[in-house]
């Protein structure tokens, strides 16, 4: 973040999308919180996009996973021989 909001907190939310702007590298949040995320790679502040990316959850055992590309609206994920719960439901940018 630049300019006025670098040093303000601000809701940090599951499934947020950061891209650097050199290599092409992604991050996802996988658990959302408060604070001052400023994520940085090659050596440049990483930019904030508007795509959400889906967070499924296990109802058995707790695992959860995130879709970073290729999704598709058939996307089905199954965990403990029981179909995973959409917690975050992704957004295309």
């Amino acid at each position: 973040m630049t300019g006025e909001n670098a040093s303000k907190d601000f809701p940090i939310k599951a499934g947020m999308v950061y891209v650097c702007r050199i290599c092409g590298a992604e991050l996802s949040v996988i658990k959302g919180g408060h604070g001052r995320l400023a994520p940085v790679c090659c050596n440049a502040a990483m930019t904030l996009v508007a795509r959400i990316n889906s967070i499924y959850a296990c109802p058995v055992c707790g695992s959860e996973i995130t879709v970073i590309s290729g999704f598709s609206g058939s996307f089905s994920p199954v965990c403990c021989n029981t179909a995973m719960l959409v917690k975050v439901f992704g957004k295309a940018a």
